[in-house]
């Protein structure tokens, strides 16, 4: 699904972005790191690989408009359907899943490729 260095671009991108205030900013990082696995791992669970085929390959027909809702419904399901024990706040547990679907999605409708 996306590369190691683009878990590792993403985990740095969602460092910048939250703080966890009860550790260490030098831990963060690696727990984002986790938690991009966990939605990842989500991912595969809940989609079937038809699905995917979407999400990863717009020349099978995804649009961009077509892209939005099912964005949206990926983070409404992920967000009942996984937890991410570290982070105690809703808000930032959903900001953390669309943070990541946006990079896989947002990618894919603009150059096909989720790991560009």
């Amino acid at each position: 699904m996306l590369s190691d260095k683009a878990r590792r671009e993403l985990a740095q991108e969602l460092n910048k972005n939250i703080n966890i205030p009860w550790v260490p900013e030098n831990i963060e990082e690696s727990m984002f790191y986790h938690a991009i696995g966990i939605i990842l791992d989500a991912l595969d669970q809940y989609i079937p690989d038809a699905m995917k085929e979407l999400i990863y390959n717009p020349s099978v027909g995804i649009n961009e408009e077509a892209a939005k809702i099912f964005f949206n419904r990926l983070v409404n399901i992920l967000n009942k359907k996984i937890d991410i024990p570290y982070i105690f706040s809703e808000k930032e547990e959903r900001q953390i899943i669309s943070t990541i679907l946006y990079t896989i999605m947002g990618k894919m409708v603009s150059t096909g490729d989720a790991d560009k």
